[in-house]
């Protein structure tokens, strides 16, 4: 992950919808389009790794309250 984050990911999550959400409310100007998407999405991405993904992936090394139950193995009763 690079110094400001990665935001690949919400940028693959959000750029459909923003694109069909712009085209449904009349953005057909193919340039334009794409500068209001890339701008919109861009700015979603950066919010979502910073509030959500990054946070999320911290956690991942905090002990656990209440650890998940082990697997069984073949040979457990």
């Amino acid at each position: 992950v690079g110094k400001h984050g990665d935001f690949s990911y919400g940028i693959y999550i959000y750029a459909y919808p923003v694109q069909q959400f712009l085209v449904l409310h009349g953005l057909r100007n193919l340039p334009a389009l794409f500068i209001a998407a890339f701008i919109i999405t861009f700015c979603l991405a950066f919010m979502s790794w910073h509030l959500v993904e990054g946070p999320c992936l911290r956690l991942k090394n905090v002990p656990r309250l209440f650890p998940l139950a082990k697997q069984r193995g073949a040979n457990a009763n």
